[in-house]
């Protein structure tokens, strides 16, 4: 354990918190540093940062809540168990999470309750029935579910909608993308709302990094994109076209945005909202 990491250095009881944590392979409600805490399975990627950190994809969740301005609508596009759109809720977001999943959806909507709305969907390209297949679990990481072929093992048939349906002409303030590949057919699904540029900030991970067909696409829409990383002492925004600003051992996340000036300015200050509201 490295002791000079931000949620240890800002939250020091999380260290004693680290050193007694011991997953249980079931469903409880872990605290999280922002304030409050979430149902989450202990032994699973997203319980396990929340029982030995507190926090779960730190750079990510300061960036939301130093982006979110009260009665914004934040967009959550592959939610699992509702971690960003609890968040982005308590910043004082209007939130839609889209999660497909059938088995993240009951801890989804315990999670998120009446904070925001929860759609049972997938986001795509256009609007069909597809075949979610459920991560292998010695993976420990339910965020690992994609879309594939009827066929691969396990597959359940999910509805896949597009963003532009579902939004019907609402601006959106911030939309988050994680559906592990299929980033490219989500933004292809919201060609109107890009079009008539109606989301000022897209928040996606991209393993290819610069010159993916994601980027591409979002600088042919008039977005400057920004890699997302951090630092002890807050959030760091990088230049895309260099290295990553994340972590290694982070997944490496990107902001696509229509006010550049705007997000710098939100990002300069040092301290972190994410580790103690």
């Amino acid at each position: 354990m490295n002791p000079w990491k931000p949620w240890f250095v800002f939250r020091p009881s999380q260290i004693v918190r680290r050193l007694t944590f011991r997953p249980s392979s079931t469903y409880r409600r872990l605290p999280v540093a922002w304030g409050g805490d979430l149902l989450a399975l202990d032994d699973e990627h997203i319980g396990r940062c929340l029982g030995t950190t507190g926090i779960y994809d730190l750079a990510v969740s300061e960036l939301l809540f130093r982006l979110i301005h009260p009665g914004d609508l934040v967009i959550d596009a592959g939610a699992n168990i509702g971690y960003m759109s609890v968040l982005a809720a308590t910043a004082g977001a209007q939130v839609i999470a889209f999660e497909p999943n059938p088995e993240l959806q009951p801890i989804l909507r315990e999670n998120l309750g009446a904070r925001g709305e929860v759609r049972p969907v997938a986001l795509g390209s256009h609007r069909h029935t597809a075949a979610l297949i459920p991560p292998d679990p010695a993976e420990h990481n339910n965020g690992l579910g994609r879309l594939g072929a009827a066929t691969d093992a396990g597959a359940v048939p999910v509805q896949v909608e597009t963003l532009d349906a579902e939004l019907a002409g609402r601006a959106v303030a911030i939309l988050k993308i994680d559906v592990e590949g299929a980033e490219q057919a989500v933004l292809e699904g919201a060609a109107n709302a890009l079009h008539d540029r109606r989301v000022r900030h897209i928040i996606f991970e991209d393993h290819r990094g610069a010159g993916s067909a994601v980027m591409t696409h979002l600088l042919g829409q008039g977005y400057t994109i920004y890699s997302v990383g951090w630092t002890l002492r807050g959030p760091v925004l990088g230049d895309a076209d260099t290295l990553s600003a994340h972590a290694r051992y982070e997944a490496p996340s990107y902001l696509a945005t229509l006010a550049p000036e705007a997000a710098c300015a939100a990002c300069s200050r040092r301290g972190w909202t994410a580790l103690g509201r």
